[in-house]
């Protein structure tokens, strides 16, 4: 297990056409003489173990060799890996040897962190809190994929990074929705998605309440700020 994740400080969905794509092999072909002694031909060695092909994989990864590391992991992400869809999220994440696009880097952590795997899970937070991958900014959701992140950490997370990110969202959401999403991440179960704390329209209804009551108090500068500032979360005293 330990070259399945390369761990990375991450201060943290378009469809995949994974059709046609075909799997690495990752079995270094070796040269051998002919009968004659006269010409070289290549033919694969002995097959490889499946940790052998893993550790052949994080060698091209390390020597930056990232067309092979995207095709490898690739692969094994197909396969349902978890590390190699956490990785192949960081490589599209980065721009690592694949053009950056978060919407893909979105799809690959999420595919991971509904397996459980943590640092897929702070990956998913990091999307939602700050509004990448073609996500909405929501401090709830992010909130409770840090939680998780933390309960299900089997060693690779950075836990600091996760418990400060946890804490920023949690700073950011009224009482009541912290509530709601300690509930949430409580109830949480492996493929499960974090819907929203509240519905779109949910939101909508809160800030068309805000507006209301700000004319009526005649606050005039606060129905400006309101309408800037768009959707907020709704706050409670």
């Amino acid at each position: 297990m330990k070259y399945f994740v390369v761990l990375f400080t991450v201060f943290f969905s378009c469809s995949l056409h994974a059709e046609g794509i075909p799997k690495v092999d990752l079995d270094p072909p070796t040269e051998v003489v002919s009968e004659e002694g006269s010409e070289k031909t290549s033919t694969p060695k002995e097959a490889m173990t499946r940790e052998e092909k893993i550790d052949h994989l994080f060698e091209v990864y390390r020597a930056k060799d990232y067309k092979a590391a995207h095709t490898g992991f690739l692969s094994f992400a197909l396969d349902q890996e978890p590390w190699a869809q956490y990785n192949l999220g960081l490589m599209y994440e980065e721009g690592w040897g694949v053009e950056k696009d978060d919407v893909q880097a979105f799809e690959w952590f999420e595919r991971a962190a509904l397996t459980g795997f943590a640092p897929a899970m702070a990956a998913v937070g990091m999307m939602y809190a700050d509004g990448r991958g073609d996500q909405d900014v929501d401090y709830g959701r992010a909130y409770v994929w840090f939680k998780l992140a933390l309960k299900q950490n089997q060693g690779y997370l950075n836990v600091s990074q996760t418990k400060h990110n946890m804490e920023a969202s949690r700073n950011k959401m009224s009482r009541r929705d912290w509530l709601r999403a300690e509930n949430r991440a409580a109830k949480w179960q492996v493929g499960q998605q974090v819907e929203r704390l509240y519905p779109k329209s949910k939101f909508l209804e809160e800030q068309q309440r805000s507006v209301e009551e700000a004319k009526q108090k005649n606050e005039e500068d606060d129905i400006s700020n309101i309408l800037r500032e768009g959707i907020q979360l709704p706050q409670t005293p």
